[in-house]
């Protein structure tokens, strides 16, 4: 009797990327999934991506782009801002210029001032 047991969560990393790449076309989704221990949604999501991305497309091309990290603030207008409270009173500490920024209505931590 077979047991539906869940498969353990693998990402897909280069080496299983070129197998897929490699034998998708001759292969069936239950097949690859049982050869690379990926689930069958994993395979097709990845085949799906290799042909949205043509027959020359690497693994850097289509998994490189997902790395998660922490999205980057845009303080060109802060750090303007910061520089002209500094150079208006130099002799302002990390509060005064906290301070200052609540004045022009900017919340914003110490710890991003410095």
């Amino acid at each position: 009797m077979h047991e539906n047991i869940r498969k353990i969560r693998k990402v897909v990393d280069k080496n299983t990327f070129e197998t897929i790449k490699r034998l998708y076309k001759t292969k069936n989704t239950n097949e690859l999934s049982e050869l690379t221990n990926l689930s069958k949604d994993c395979i097709r999501k990845t085949i799906v991506k290799i042909e949205d991305n043509s027959a020359n497309c690497s693994y850097s091309d289509i998994y490189m782009y997902m790395k998660k990290r922490r999205k980057e603030k845009d303080n060109v207008v802060t750090e303007n801002e910061l520089r002209s409270i500094i150079n208006d009173d130099n002799s302002l500490t990390l509060i005064g210029i906290q301070e200052k920024f609540c004045e022009i209505d900017t919340n914003i931590s110490i710890s991003t001032i410095s």
